[in-house]
């Protein structure tokens, strides 16, 4: 009686974690990010929280402590940044969660993710082409009809997103430069019922300092 009159919702009792963020993440957060970051939301819904320890965890009965052991056991085999993942996706689910009346406290407000999870195996230095094998790429592409793709990417090193993306009105032969309006990705789009179709999808950069001019060499 105390928790229904701060607030809760009548159902609060039977929701389990895996019910609610299920029909959180496709009937609102679907409508709210660009395809490409729901696919990201989706896989780790499916990877890391479906059939999951905590899944059937009732919402209104989550205690921080159920999640921490949970991130505590994924940090045996899983990377500091895999968890991060997940603990941003559950602290908005539980925000929203909080929000509408099914718990009174958001849980993953008190959370440590593990620091001693699994390390990443440490990149090396980014290798360059070199002019030996500049050469050799432009001499196997010579002809061939991305040879104008490979030539726009060694001389103006564009992401391949962007590259795709380009249209003649993105370039100014005149002033020689071309513009970075937008990207293009292959994704997987959800429907209501959770299935899927790969689609090619146009979308706006991250940020803001994606939009931007690039200058063409004279090669180029």
């Amino acid at each position: 009686m105390n928790k229904l009159k701060n607030g809760m919702s009548l159902d609060f009792e039977t929701v389990t974690i895996n019910e609610l963020i299920y029909k959180w993440l496709f009937q609102i957060k679907k409508n709210e990010v660009k395809p490409s970051s729901f696919q990201s939301y989706e896989g780790t819904y499916r990877n890391y929280i479906k059939d999951s320890d905590i899944a059937n965890i009732k919402v209104y009965n989550t205690k921080s402590i159920q999640i921490q052991e949970y991130y505590n056991k994924l940090g045996k085999t899983k990377t500091y940044s895999q968890i991060k993942k997940l603990n941003k996706l559950l602290k908005q689910f539980f925000f929203y969660a909080e929000k509408e009346g099914f718990i009174l406290r958001n849980p993953c407000n008190n959370i440590t993710i593990p620091n001693k999870c699994v390390k990443k195996s440490v990149k090396s230095d980014i290798e360059y082409f070199n002019e030996k094998e500049i050469k050799q790429l432009k001499k196997a592409f010579k002809g061939h009809k991305l040879e104008p793709l490979v030539l726009v990417a060694l001389g103006t090193g564009l992401r391949q997103g962007e590259l795709l993306a380009l249209k003649w009105n993105n370039i100014n032969l005149k002033e020689k430069y071309l513009e970075v309006k937008e990207t293009v990705k292959k994704v997987y789009v959800f429907d209501d019922n959770g299935n899927k179709t790969l689609q090619t999808i146009y979308n706006t950069p991250k940020t803001k300092n994606s939009i931007r001019k690039v200058d063409l060499p004279d090669k180029i």
